[in-house]
């Protein structure tokens, strides 16, 4: 027999509570500046659909809060080790790691393409 329809059995978190719970440890998680990918209660896909399905449990707006934490959080630690106030402070691996977590911002390679006004591909005449 199959489950009614409408019912939450595939569900990790039932009830509201349970998801205002979850979700506030998504956020307790990131803004202590651990990765997305290293949440120990879910696969991130599965707190993505919890997002999406249920907002008002999942705010997107204070999950945008909790990576600005973390993001603070890992810059606060560089710049306390850049003036010497992290005893034993690796600043390669913790560059390395401001690379591999935020690499839209920390790269060392930039690409500049030139292209034309409609984004056509860029020709260049000469004149004598």
């Amino acid at each position: 027999m199959p489950a009614p329809k409408g019912n939450n059995y595939n569900k990790k978190w039932k009830t509201k509570e349970e998801r205002q719970a979850a979700f506030q440890e998504v956020y307790n998680h990131l803004a202590a500046g651990f990765s997305k990918e290293s949440f120990p209660l879910a696969d991130w896909d599965t707190v993505e659909a919890y997002i999406k399905e249920f907002p008002e449990d999942f705010p997107p707006k204070k999950l945008s809060e909790a990576m600005r934490y973390q993001r603070l959080k890992w810059e606060r630690l560089g710049m306390e080790g850049a003036m010497g106030e992290c005893d034993g402070f690796n600043a390669t691996a913790w560059i390395f790691n401001m690379k591999n977590r935020f690499p839209a911002q920390w790269r060392d390679k930039q690409v500049n393409e030139h292209v034309g006004k409609d984004d056509s591909e860029l020709k260049i005449t000469w004149q004598k």
